[in-house]
């Protein structure tokens, strides 16, 4: 029994579009919190954890439109995500351009009053 009967037109207006931003979105989400662990100095044991775990997010998320929805695409545009992100992991000349893109501040300069500052 099919779930959703839509014409073929119609599902490459709506739902196809829909899917693949929606994996795309998945996986970037994924992607990001992954580089926040990093980021922030968690040990080896945390950010294989998060991705241990995140994986398991992706690979229910996809099952489930599958599953529920009959769509591929969602699950598709995870695979193929997740095939590049590992490609561009290995690649020896730049394991990790995601860390290189960390954003610096500058330093505030202490506020005027702030305990320790001299009275001018």
């Amino acid at each position: 029994e099919r779930r959703f009967e839509v014409s073929l037109p119609h599902w490459w207006v709506f739902y196809f579009g829909l899917q693949l931003h929606f994996g795309w979105i998945t996986h970037q989400f994924s992607l990001f919190f992954n580089i926040l662990i990093y980021s922030y100095g968690q040990s080896l044991a945390v950010q294989i954890a998060a991705a241990i775990v995140t994986l398991c997010g992706l690979f229910l998320s996809a099952c489930f439109f599958v599953y529920t929805r009959r769509d591929v695409s969602h699950a598709l545009v995870i695979s193929w995500a997740l095939y590049w992100t590992g490609v561009n992991l290995y690649n020896p000349s730049n394991p990790s351009p995601w860390v290189q893109m960390q954003m610096t501040m500058p330093p505030m300069p202490p506020a005027a009053g702030a305990p320790g500052q001299a009275a001018t």
